[in-house]
């Protein structure tokens, strides 16, 4: 389908079985494309969201993908094949004593629950079924130290065992606490939770409104979350630099000013400033008197006895942190830094050290440029976290 002919179909407020169809559509024509360049696994989902099982299923198998290829094939009725599926799963696995933080355990418990649902569905060798299900469930309720990512993919996997058997009982109980588990800290593992939860409850319109209601909310969040987190991730451990390399380590250009400058986003909180495009929060000030290198110690220790701005974690910057204050011209108060920080530090030390002699990196803001010298300069401390 022309991306010119589907803008234009989108244009006409289309149907929700023609949106249907165009989703389909373009599944399938991304799964083609996926197989041209042997992405066997993204092109197995596209055929699965064009609701062409069969052939997901077919790459799965060709491609030694058993794990994957399982649940579809009991969506199928196909239990015998989805129990060899499952088997298979369990030989690649390591011995029951793995570590309870890898993926092993919840493919371990994914196989355990498959073949039991696989035999309840065939009404085949009952008490192996019950077994399986009961050493799964236990292995999932078990109050061992794992994390809470972890503990919301293992009630989850309860979930779809009672999505494999139409056991709404098992279904609320394991997507409810898996949700607990992830709660707002996981939103993504969340959102794709509630969705197959929703899914499999639609003939309770009451329950199935209140997940949709959820999933508004937990998307929500996560469009509040992309729009403050940080653009740009910083070093924020401290080098050992000579000055040889320093003009590649602090990727400078000859007049030993950023290569680049960084598109801030500022926030000012009184005492401090936020820029939301790298994460960090500065003093918006800095330190009154220029300070020798033994004081700063004591200066930003000073700061962290007395919580300064309700935080105890405050730092001196590296290099790359203090840079990105740095305009690319000079600005209305005569520096090359935002008016939004106090103009008296025109020199601020960083963490970085000059390898090659007994001084310290530091960033100049009267010419907006880097320098290394044994003499005595202001301090603006950073801390990580908004």
């Amino acid at each position: 389908m022309p991306i010119n002919f589907l803008n234009f179909i989108l244009s006409q407020n289309p149907t929700k079985k023609e949106r249907e169809y165009i989703a389909r559509d373009i599944a399938k024509r991304a799964a083609l494309l996926y197989e041209e360049c042997e992405h066997w696994h993204d092109a197995a989902i596209c055929w699965i969201e064009a609701d062409e099982i069969e052939r997901a299923i077919e790459i799965y198998l060709d491609k030694s993908g058993h794990k994957h290829a399982a649940p579809l094939l009991i969506s199928k009725g196909r239990y015998e094949e989805a129990i060899k599926c499952y088997n298979e799963s369990l030989k690649s696995l390591k011995n029951d004593n793995e570590d309870n933080n890898s993926i092993g355990i919840i493919d371990r418990i994914k196989a355990m629950l498959g073949i039991s649902a696989c035999l309840k569905l065939m009404k085949k060798d009952k008490q192996k079924a019950k077994d399986l299900y009961k050493k799964a469930r236990s292995i999932i309720e078990d109050d061992k130290e794992r994390n809470i990512l972890l503990k919301g993919q293992l009630w989850e996997t309860l979930g779809e065992y009672g999505i494999f058997l139409k056991r709404y009982d098992l279904i609320q109980s394991g997507f409810e606490k898996s949700l607990q588990c992830y709660s707002n800290k996981y939103l993504k593992q969340s959102i794709n939770a509630a969705k197959i939860y929703a899914n499999a409850v639609k003939a309770n319109k009451n329950l199935y409104v209140e997940i949709k209601d959820k999933i508004s909310m937990l998307e929500a969040d996560i469009l509040h979350e992309e729009k403050f987190s940080p653009r740009y991730v910083l070093r924020s451990e401290p080098l050992d630099v000579t000055d040889d390399e320093f003009i590649s380590v602090f990727k400078l250009d000859d007049n030993w000013r950023p290569l680049e400058y960084i598109e801030n986003d500022y926030e000012d909180n009184g005492e401090t400033v936020i820029d939301h495009a790298t994460g960090l929060m500065w003093q918006k000030s800095g330190s009154d008197d220029k300070l020798y290198k033994e004081d700063i110690d004591k200066y930003i220790q000073g700061l962290n006895n007395e919580n300064f701005a309700g935080y105890n974690d405050w730092r001196l910057p590296t290099i790359d942190e203090l840079i990105s204050l740095i305009e690319s011209e000079e600005q209305s108060n005569d520096l090359y830094i935002d008016t939004i920080f106090d103009s008296k530090q025109l020199w601020c030390w960083s963490c970085d050290k000059f390898s090659s002699g007994s001084s310290w990196w530091y960033v100049d803001f009267y010419n907006g440029n880097i320098y290394s010298y044994v003499v005595n300069y202001c301090v603006r401390a950073v801390r990580s976290g908004q």
